[in-house]
């Protein structure tokens, strides 16, 4: 079964380094303007991008992985184009993604956010630090202004209803960006929805405890399986 995984605001397909390590058919996708290209200025524009590369690779019914602004992707895009979907694996996201000003504030000056990369990553994934804060800086500041802003303007919750793809949505115990009460509603709100809340993780949970994300994904991948076979 086909995997395709995008990455939040300002990020880069290292977001599923331990993912596309562990699973055949993983395919972690670089948005326009991470590094290359263009960046859209809505979430709608990059569901647009992600659907021509889909259909572009014939990949449809594939799996539509979103973290965080990537969350936000799939959900649009599981409301415009669900017969191109087999399922949806959301990661630390919401049906809507308020960003505080304070995040949006920190990406104009340049300076400072280039400065606090490396110890942001430390954080997040010591083994892979350079490489996270060396591809985010490839991309810039301002590109993940443009993302977070996106994310600020989107908003679906009262669509949520409407998604009856299985889904699994998987959130870090201590996220703060995100929290798990957002998993939570979207457990309640899709129609066919496992909620996973892994423990000593945030908003990165797929660097910090990939091994109990990947446990997860595999056992929402062998039901789908089971269901179609």
């Amino acid at each position: 079964m086909q995997l395709v995984m995008v990455h939040g605001s300002g990020q880069n397909e290292l977001t599923y380094h331990y993912q596309t390590a562990r699973f055949e058919n993983a395919d972690a996708v670089n948005l326009p303007g991470h590094p290359d290209g263009e960046p859209r200025d809505s979430i709608r524009g990059y569901v647009d991008w992600v659907r021509d590369y889909a259909q572009g690779k014939g990949y449809p019914p594939f799996v539509l992985f979103g973290h965080s602004m990537g969350g936000a992707i799939a959900l649009d895009y599981a409301l415009r184009f669900p017969e191109d979907l087999a399922g949806l694996v959301l990661i630390g996201t919401g049906g809507r993604l308020r960003v505080h000003p304070d995040y949006l504030n920190r990406c104009l000056d340049e300076a400072q956010w280039r400065a606090e990369a490396p110890a942001y990553y430390e954080a997040i994934n010591a083994q892979l630090a350079p490489q996270l804060a060396s591809r985010a800086l490839q991309s810039g500041p301002m590109v993940e202004h443009n993302d977070l802003a996106a994310c600020d303007r989107f908003d679906v919750m009262e669509r949520l209803k409407e998604i009856g793809l299985p889904s699994l949505v998987i959130v870090g115990a201590d996220d703060i960006m995100t929290p798990v009460r957002y998993a939570e509603y979207l457990g309640r709100e899709l129609q066919d929805a496992e909620v996973v809340v892994v423990s000593d993780s945030g908003h990165f949970v797929t660097l910090e405890q990939p091994e109990a994300v990947n446990d997860a994904i595999a056992r929402f991948l062998k039901r789908l399986d089971d269901s179609n076979g």
